[in-house]
This record gives structure tokens, C-alpha cells and sequence, in this order.
């Protein structure tokens, strides 16, 4: 799925207003997301106390109403305030770059987010001032209209940077698919060397070393000379032991994938323990108890997994009680990093730590995260929920 990446284009700065003539007036924004693109919610960093927004976590998630593609912020502000929105797309994953913005205690402004880029426009003179002058404005947005028209002339000579930099970059992928091709037939030149010298030690030795043949290919190649000599020893122990590497690989896959449909929607919980610093937990220590059980399999460095985290906390917030509870698996992660992302994001609920593969290959996971919910008497009720889905099944349960 292609993501659509939005281009910081505007540079915020201090404003010489008195705090006094912002004092507790809300500032709104109006958002419409252009047709096409896949944006369902929207991190916001924002900070009420001070002009930075720099934060490892943001203060709020602003759904999209997927109806008429709009979303909306309100913000009760004494003075302006820099503000950074985030995109998440519908996959779960997160936008790697953002809207910077700057919110005017008592003004309205309207966001239109587009592919690539975004416009930022309103009926207040500070919002006009980032198109036009208007000789009714005060000094400092005189000032401030001055300053954004210089910057767009730079913007301006900027364009043909940019149109430079697309030519090079069409003229970089015509090199890579030319590079691709070289490297093919280097492969297929290596395969003939190998098959003409198979008795030849250095061109079997260069085989293995730069990989133009894997270990199991170049033995059976190899000649009787090769084979029955010390480098053919080596090569076939290294063969035996990439086979069954992959012969376990495939067992796993096959384990995974059957235990996935052990796992289905409909059937049974499936039970699991881990062991982490000295003590046993298991699955069956919340599932099955007489509660809704949404249980999120994680890591701390998987970046979609953090994306859902802010809504599996709201959820848990705001449901959690004697019918529902959320519960954390810590998958192929490391405790001290699955503990940091749990400090650094705010995470409250239940957490099986360490849990490395174990639940994953207990449930056929390929890829976190993995959000199930399962019922009062541990049946499996849904899998593969991710963003508003997940409340949405939640209210059909609750």
C-alpha cells in the first residue's frame, strides 16, 4: 500500500503578541483529508505549557470521521502554540514525516491534507497572512505576513531543486535496474564457472564466499576430487547443516500455519506459559475468567504496534472493569526494551513480559501486531482487529 508522505513546508517562529489579548480563547482547526488517501486517525503534539511540541508521545489522537473524510481540533490556548499532526494509515502503520502548524489562541483555520503536501488557510488575519498582506493588520502580522512571503520566494527557487533532484532520482532507479541486470548475469556467469570447474577449489571456495550458490548446490556440484579432499568435508557438514536449517524453517511455517488454524475464529483459547524472572505466566491467567480479553501481541520496536497502543489505552480506559480487560504479550522482544516502551508510552494493563515466540508460535503469528479478542469463556472471537475496528466489534460485545 502506497504511503502517502506529507511535506513539512512551514517555519513557525515567535510572535511579539501580549499574552493578555490571547487569554483563554479556544483555537479550532477544520481538517478535510483529500480523496484517496488512506489517513484514519492523526497523533497530535502539542504542548500547553511551552512553544515546543518535541515529545516521545502525543497528547491526543484525533480520529477521521471516514464518512465525509473530516476531523476536528479544539484547543483552548492563552498564547500561540506550535502543534505537529501525524498521519496513521489504515494499515496501522504511522507517517514518517508530519504537519508542523501553529495554533492562534481565538482563531479558526481549515487543513486541507493532501498527497504530499497540505494547505493551511482562515478568515483571521494570521491565517491570511500566510497568502497575502492585508493593510488592516497589526504590526506584528504585518511582520509576520513580510516574513512568510520571503520564505516562499526561497520555496519558490526551491522548485527547481526539486524538479533537479526528481530527474536524478529517475536517472539513480534506471541505474539500480541497470546495476540489477549486471548482477544477474554475474549470477549466471558464477553458476557456469561452477559447473564447468568442478573440481576447482578456488572457484568453488569464491562460490561460497559471495554466495552465488548456496552451500547444499556447490557440494553436490563439487567433483569426486573436491568431495572426497578436506574443503569437500567442510562443504558437506556446512550442506547438512543448511538443510536442515531448512527443513526446520519449513516445520516451523507448517507448525504456524496450523496452529493458526487451531486458533481460529470460533474455536478455544489455546493455552501458553512463560517464564520470566522467576515466575510462570500463563495465558489461562486471564482468558477464560469470565471477562472480554483483548490480548495485543507486541514489541517495542515494531512501529505499528506503538500505533495501536494510544488507542488500545483509550479502549482499556475506558472499558476496562468486571467485563473487559486488555492484556500485553511481549513478543520477540527484550524485557528492559519492552519496559522502557511501556514507560515511554504509558501502558497500565496486564503484560505478559518475555514472551519471545511462545505465544506467537502457540497462535500462528507471522506479523505483530496481532489483536485478538477473546470471549468471557475463552473462545476466540475475533482476530487481526487494528484502529477504530477494534471498538467498533468491542460495542457489538459490550
Amino acid at each position: 500500500m502506497r504511503k502517502k508522505i506529507f511535506t513539512v513546508a512551514l517555519a513557525t517562529m515567535a510572535l511579539a503578541c501580549s499574552t493578555q489579548s490571547f487569554a483563554q480563547k479556544p483555537f479550532k482547526l477544520n481538517g478535510v483529508v483529500s480523496e484517496g488517501l488512506h489517513d484514519v486517525r492523526y497523533l497530535l503534539y502539542f504542548n500547553e505549557d511551552n512553544f515546543d511540541y518535541s515529545s516521545s508521545t502525543p497528547s491526543d489522537t484525533i480520529d477521521v470521521n471516514m464518512k465525509n473524510r473530516t476531523f476536528t481540533i479544539t484547543k483552548k490556548i492563552k498564547e500561540p502554540r506550535r502543534a505537529f499532526l501525524q498521519a496513521i494509515f489504515d494499515d496501522g502503520s504511522i507517517c514518517p514525516v508530519g504537519m508542523g502548524l501553529l495554533f492562534i489562541p481565538g482563531e479558526t483555520a481549515n487543513l486541507v491534507v493532501k498527497d504530499g503536501t497540505y494547505d493551511l488557510t482562515g478568515k483571521d488575519k494570521f491565517y491570511s497572512a500566510w497568502s497575502k498582506v492585508d493593510n488592516n493588520m497589526t504590526p506584528s502580522q504585518m511582520a509576520y505576513a513580510d516574513v512568510t512571503q520571503k520564505i516562499k520566494n526561497f520555496q519558490k527557487d526551491n522548485e527547481e531543486l526539486i524538479k533537479a533532484y526528481s530527474k536524478a532520482m529517475e536517472e539513480y532507479r534506471d541505474l539500480i535496474d541497470e546495476m540489477e541486470k549486471k548482477r544477474n548475469d554475474m549470477e549466471e556467469y558464477a553458476q557456469k564457472l561452477m559447473k564447468e570447474n568442478p573440481n576447482d577449489e578456488a572457484t568453488l571456495m569464491y562460490m561460497l564466499q559471495h554466495g552465488y550458490a548456496n552451500r547444499q548446490e556447490i557440494y553436490e556440484n563439487a567433483g569426486d576430487k573436491i568431495k572426497n579432499g578436506r574443503f569437500g568435508q567442510m562443504l558437506k557438514e556446512l550442506a547438512e547443516k543448511e538443510k536442515k536449517a531448512e527443513e526446520e524453517r519449513k516445520l516451523r511455517e507448517v507448525l504456524r500455519e496450523t496452529n493458526k488454524s487451531l486458533t481460529a475464529e470460533g474455536n478455544m483459547f489455546k493455552d501458553f506459559e512463560v517464564e520470566y524472572d522467576g515466575q510462570v505466566q500463563k495465558l489461562s491467567d486471564y482468558v477464560g475468567k469470565g471477562k472480554y480479553m483483548l490480548v495485543d501481541f507486541w514489541a517495542s520496536w515494531c512501529s505499528p504496534c506503538r500505533a495501536e497502543i494510544p488507542n488500545l489505552i483509550k479502549i482499556w480506559e475506558k472499558y476496562k472493569g468486571d467485563k473487559f480487560e486488555v492484556l500485553g504479550v511481549a513478543t520477540w522482544d527484550t524485557p528492559n526494551d519492552t519496559k522502557k516502551a511501556m514507560k515511554d508510552l504509558g501502558i497500565e494493563y496486564p503484560q505478559i513480559m518475555n514472551a519471545q515466540n511462545i505465544g506467537s508460535d502457540a497462535y500462528g503469528v507471522s506479523g505483530i501486531p496481532q489483536i485478538i479478542l477473546f470471549g468471557p469463556d475463552g473462545k476466540i472471537l475475533k482476530r487481526d482487529l487494528r484502529g477504530s475496528q477494534i471498538e467498533k466489534v468491542l460495542k457489538e460485545y459490550l
